[in-house]
């Protein structure tokens, strides 16, 4: 176990009864006789009077070698969020080498997911205000635990989150099992876990009685394949942006390459709508204007195009970029289908990505004599750029993307690039 570290947080008090925790701002320590230690952040109580709403915040992934325990989230948050916010250090996190424990105990304190629930609910209690739960990752795991024990009405916010331990990355969670519970990883920790009252699968009845938005990134494959998928189907292996099961709803978007969460200024609109009194689905209506309205398009792109082979093709081409990637053998104008829709869709996203994708391969490939393509490719290419960049103007929302896109319009415009003289 690693000694807790306060001096940037400040000097805590020590409660052995949830009870008697105040509610004001500061850090507090709840220690009870099992060995519990779990530490607290409570910030901007001043606006209890004014707001509906407490945001908790759960850890995700924390870096141990960066910093030392307890790892509180959601300070950045607090500046914007018209509420209390209380943050939660998981004390799985404090134990040598554990970056991630999702708040799922440990040997000698296995009952950490309904202690998290009772002190939630106090709080609840005491305030008057109804919790608002944030997690992220194995945050966003917690959260999901927690939608399902709570016994306060509440509603929770997941982004990216695991849907079972045991679907995680292995060495994450080899790491927690053996750490944090003297098990290997196998099967039958997972039932020893188990028989403990921990949850680690919220898959198993994925209905849960508190209403949940699970925000997934487009990007994340690991998590739509191993995490969302078991829970939603194979709504995300299509174009659907958003739908509901049971009290879930959920929407993707592209916020970045893999894990990425959601872009904060796009979080703190989120969580200020909740506290507002906008339900999950105005928000996500919300979301959906944001990411995939009906923008222009350029008179460049023919009326007489094929859209055909978009509609029957739903899935974009799988490329991959490594050293062998002979890109003499892509023609970018096959591309071209997935800009045609007025609406943007993920497939438009999944273009665009391929395209900074593409820019990463050339920085390392810059210097390969097979660099060869024509120069009817090369105008092709030119005019896909120019499209995607002009919807991507649309959107005001890929200021960085816009600037990737731009140099590969000057790449493709450069006569260093080598063209073959066929036409």
């Amino acid at each position: 176990m690693k000694k807790l570290v306060w001096k940037r947080w400040g000097d805590p008090e020590f409660f052995s009864s949830i009870q008697d925790i105040p509610f004001s701002d500061g850090v507090y320590v709840y220690k009870n006789d099992s060995g519990l230690i779990l530490p607290l952040k409570l910030t901007n109580t001043h606006l209890i009077n004014t707001s509906k709403r407490i945001l908790v915040v759960l850890n995700a992934a924390v870096a141990q070698e960066k910093a030392s325990p307890p790892f509180f989230s959601g300070i950045r948050l607090a500046a914007g969020f018209e509420g209390p916010v209380l943050s939660i250090s998981d004390p799985g996190t404090h134990v040598n080498n554990v970056n991630l424990a999702w708040y799922a105990g440990t040997e000698s304190y296995s009952n950490l997911q309904n202690h998290l629930c009772d002190l939630i609910h106090h709080l609840s209690e005491k305030t008057s205000l109804k919790p608002l739960i944030l997690g992220s990752s194995g945050g966003g795991f917690a959260a999901l635990v927690i939608a399902k024990l709570s016994q306060s009405q509440c509603d929770c916010i997941v982004i990216n989150p695991q849907t079972n331990i045991f679907r995680y990355w292995k060495n994450h969670v080899a790491t927690y099992l053996s750490e944090c519970h003297g098990l290997e990883y196998s099967k039958t920790s997972e039932q020893i876990l188990n028989k403990k009252g921990i949850i680690t699968d919220v898959t198993k009845n994925p209905i849960v009685e508190n209403p949940v938005l699970y925000l997934q990134n487009l990007f994340d494959s690991h998590h739509i394949d191993n995490h969302a998928t078991p829970i939603f189907g194979n709504d995300f292996l299509s174009n659907s942006v958003f739908g509901i099961r049971h009290s879930i709803t959920w929407f993707s978007a592209p916020w970045g390459r893999g894990h990425h969460r959601v872009w904060p200024d796009q979080l703190q609109l989120i969580l200020n709508m909740c506290v507002s009194g906008f339900t999950f689905a105005e928000i996500i209506h919300k979301l959906e204007s944001m990411f995939y309205p009906e923008l222009e398009s350029l008179s460049e792109i023919k009326d007489s195009t094929d859209i055909t082979s978009y509609e029957h093709n739903k899935h974009f081409p799988s490329y991959i970029f490594d050293i062998s990637y002979d890109d003499s053998n892509l023609s970018w104008s096959e591309l071209f289908r997935f800009t045609i829709p007025k609406k943007i869709n993920q497939n438009f996203y999944r273009l665009l990505y391929f395209l900074l994708d593409w820019n990463l391969w050339y920085e390392k490939q810059k210097n390969n004599p097979k660099m060869v393509i024509s120069k009817k490719e090369k105008v092709e290419r030119l005019k896909l750029i120019e499209v995607v960049i002009f919807k991507c103007e649309q959107l005001d929302m890929f200021d960085s993307e816009l600037l990737t896109l731009r140099t590969i319009k000057r790449i493709l415009n450069q006569d260093s690039l080598g063209f073959s003289e066929d036409f």
